[in-house]
């Protein structure tokens, strides 16, 4: 079974909370969840999800009211960095205005090419020296997100 369905021009809190629902059927609150480190692993052989990362979740104990005590580790499938696709149905390539740049300086334009809400901690930051073979990698520690993804960069020219 792919991925399951959900929006991910969320932020990386809302996803999670999506994919623990779709393949846990487990609705966390949006507000008052500590959220531990995920960690990969393989999954099983007769998982339909292919769940392949682990995470600790707790009640914040300042959140009231606290529906759940405690804390719970869930099994969900992070997004594939590799498996999105450009927002627009005729993407032109980010425009990079100069060489050397890096991920974090390109975020809001990824975020708007792709039509997502990545924050810093969801991506490393990568230095870009050309824009031939620029990959965007997510963070071990990002709640929604693994892989890499190549992006589809181009140097903006110069004003004649």
């Amino acid at each position: 079974m792919p991925t399951p369905l959900c929006d991910y021009s969320k932020k990386s809190q809302d996803i999670i909370r999506d994919l623990i629902y779709a393949s846990n059927g487990f609705m966390l609150p949006a507000t008052g969840v500590l959220y531990g480190i995920p960690t990969s692993t393989t999954p099983l052989v007769a998982d339909a999800y292919q769940r392949d990362t682990f995470v600790q979740l707790s009640m914040d104990p300042n959140v009231f009211p606290r529906r759940y005590r405690g804390s719970r580790t869930f099994l969900y499938k992070r997004i594939d960095l590799a498996t999105l696709t450009a927002y627009a149905s005729t993407p032109t390539p980010i425009q990079v205005t100069s060489l050397p740049t890096d991920a974090y300086t390109l975020l809001n334009q990824i975020n708007a090419y792709y039509g997502l809400q990545m924050a810093q901690a969801d991506v490393q930051n990568i230095t870009y020296g050309s824009v031939v073979g620029a990959v965007l990698a997510a963070e071990p520690t990002s709640l929604a997100f693994q892989g890499v993804l190549t992006l589809n960069l181009q140097l903006a020219s110069a004003p004649a």
